[in-house]
């Protein structure tokens, strides 16, 4: 049997997809809506339910251990999980304590609201993170993929690294959904199809984004087409030193997948 799948970041929003990049080799299907999949309650429900229930393993406690775990699963159309598993892409922890808690937490989640493409439930990966930090006593909700970072610098200075203008990660994932989707007829299909592209832009005081280079790849034929996808990005609200605005780098994790079937050129697993 045919399974449709496509993956998702933790707490993707809906969102109508009309058009595709600018010379992109992207194909779009014109005028599909695409909703993804959702912890019920949203993301502070999905936040409330790992704090509550997440809990740091004695031994890596007492040893110091901290880490964060990526995990990916499959949500079908009924809304049930399955196939828990470590997202690979991700530097994740070795301790097998912390890997085993995180995938128990989230073995607990209640069923969730499907993925579906022009009103049609569809089966989707999800990918949620998970950080064990020190001291804390518990673990927690990590940071999203391409969430902007905020930290104190060796010199001492509060840096704001640049975020999507448009409502931040969320945003930016909403942008990016579509453009991710790898044509099942292209020749390479199998090789890009689930490939990893990081990309470190240069963002200006303004917003712009000057510069687009590869940091890492784990398929060369998408090289290419992630670079277009960088340079094509909107404006962002510039990054910040002490409260001024400063050109900055910063990286873009994009992640493609594909999909066959009665909506479109979209996924691609059997």
């Amino acid at each position: 049997m045919k399974k449709c799948i496509l993956l998702f970041t933790a707490l993707w929003l809906s969102v109508t997809y009309a058009t595709a990049l600018p010379n992109s080799p992207v194909m779009v299907q014109q005028d599909a809506v695409g909703t993804p999949p959702e912890f019920p309650g949203g993301k502070q429900a999905m936040e409330q339910f790992i704090s509550e229930n997440l809990q740091y393993p004695e031994a890596a406690k007492q040893a110091g251990i901290s880490g964060s775990v990526m995990l990916q699963f499959n949500v079908h159309p009924d809304g049930s999980i399955s196939d828990i598993a470590v997202f690979s892409h991700h530097k994740n922890t070795d301790n097998p304590d912390l890997i085993a808690e995180a995938k128990r937490v989230v073995g607990l989640f209640p069923k969730f609201q499907p993925a579906t493409i022009d009103g049609q439930a569809v089966e989707a990966n999800f990918i949620v993170p998970i950080r064990f930090k020190k001291g804390s006593g518990k673990g927690g909700f990590r940071s999203e993929m391409n969430a902007a970072r905020s930290y104190t610098d060796e010199k001492g200075r509060a840096v704001v690294e640049p975020d999507f203008a448009d409502n931040g990660a969320m945003g930016l994932r909403k942008f990016l959904f579509r453009y991710l989707v790898i044509d099942p007829h292209e020749k390479e299909y199998d090789q890009m199809a689930g490939a990893t592209v990081v990309l470190e832009l240069t963002i200006d005081k303004e917003g712009n984004t000057k510069d687009v280079d590869i940091e890492s790849s784990t398929c060369k034929l998408l090289n290419d087409r992630a670079k277009t996808i960088g340079k094509s990005l909107p404006k962002w609200k510039p990054g910040t030193i002490d409260g001024k605005a400063e050109k900055m780098k910063r990286k873009l994790t994009l992640k493609f997948e594909g999909m066959r079937g009665n909506s479109g050129p979209m996924v691609v697993k059997k």
